[in-house]
């Protein structure tokens, strides 16, 4: 998808954080997707002012691509992985097939911006993402959610890198945000399904891009263990919890159902809002300059997106 105003905010306040770009790569080479004036601006919400001159090196340096954004920001080397040289990725490799060993444990920083949906074998290829960064480096991703039909093979759920970003696959999820794809959206923490013990659904009319960091804290045997959503692994786990009974219901019974699910809908498309903040927690801006995220409603952080300490404590954005 390239790096669009969002993505390299994101970037900037992660750097800001503590996130190392020593040695970065990318899912599939990343083009820039703004122009001068818009750089510069989201430079300037860190305090860096960028010459006219820098904005234009960086944007055209190497061909539009992202790779001199990345020296600025302090990579000693710059790689891109890729199943085609159509872009001339520095690396060719298919992300269908497992990695060969001198690309695992790499990378103090991996970005997916928006390459894993357009991979068939997802499991492999995300566990090669995982397997390709540093003991105590990060993986960034930004892939498509909802309103992507069509984009890519598949739209992505938080609980997929919840689950798979975990201790037993020797990650942590430092957080997980969800926006819609609009100049000044604003952007929202989202918690794990599994400490709200509730699904994290949206519905909504706009494309939504969500945003993961993951750190690597030890070596583990990734996807050792299968990744199952919370629900069915705690009802699995729970031994003395029976299944609820199937009866037959009746025409009046299935009418009253679809009633109700038709009023919940229409309620939910005009009165409720569509990021249910049970779930969705709006971020603060102005932390962000230091890397720091914290809820716009308490100036807290939620649960499943504080920051771990040192180099984890990174940062996204919340509005453009």
């Amino acid at each position: 998808m390239g790096f669009d105003t969002h993505t390299i905010k994101y970037l900037l306040a992660a750097q800001a954080g503590g996130v190392s770009f020593e040695r970065v790569a990318t899912i599939g080479r990343q083009a820039l997707t703004l122009n001068a004036r818009e750089l510069r601006s989201v430079f300037e919400f860190f305090g860096e002012r960028l010459s006219a001159g820098d904005a234009k090196a960086i944007l055209e340096e190497a061909d539009g691509y992202a790779d001199e954004l990345f020296r600025r920001l302090g990579a000693a080397s710059v790689d891109s992985v890729d199943a085609s040289e159509y872009e001339s990725a520095t690396i060719i490799h298919d992300l269908n097939q497992p990695i060969p060993d001198d690309l695992r444990d790499r990378f103090t920083l991996l970005i997916d911006g928006g390459s894993l949906e357009h991979v068939f074998n997802v499991p492999v290829a995300l566990r090669n993402c995982m397997e390709m960064v540093a003991i105590g480096g990060h993986y960034v991703s930004v892939n498509p959610a909802n309103n992507f039909f069509g984009h890519g093979f598949y739209q992505f759920s938080p609980e997929l890198f919840f689950r798979a970003f975990s201790p037993e696959n020797g990650y942590e999820v430092d957080r997980i945000i969800a926006f819609e794809t609009r100049p000044r959206s604003t952007w929202y923490l989202v918690r794990d399904p599994r400490e709200v013990h509730r699904r994290v659904r949206l519905e909504n009319r706009r494309p939504v891009h969500l945003i993961a960091q993951a750190r690597r804290i030890v070596p583990a045997a990734i996807f050792a263990q299968t990744p199952q959503q919370f629900k069915y692994s705690d009802l699995w786990s729970d031994g003395d919890r029976k299944p609820p009974k199937r009866t037959p219901r009746g025409v009046f019974a299935h009418l009253h159902a679809a009633w109700k699910r038709e009023t919940n809908r229409l309620i939910q498309a005009t009165v409720k809002p569509r990021f249910n903040p049970k779930v969705f927690a709006r971020v603060a801006p102005e932390p962000l300059r230091q890397g720091r995220f914290e809820s716009r409603a308490d100036g807290v952080q939620p649960a499943s997106a504080s920051a771990p300490s040192n180099a984890s404590s990174s940062g996204a954005t919340s509005q453009t």
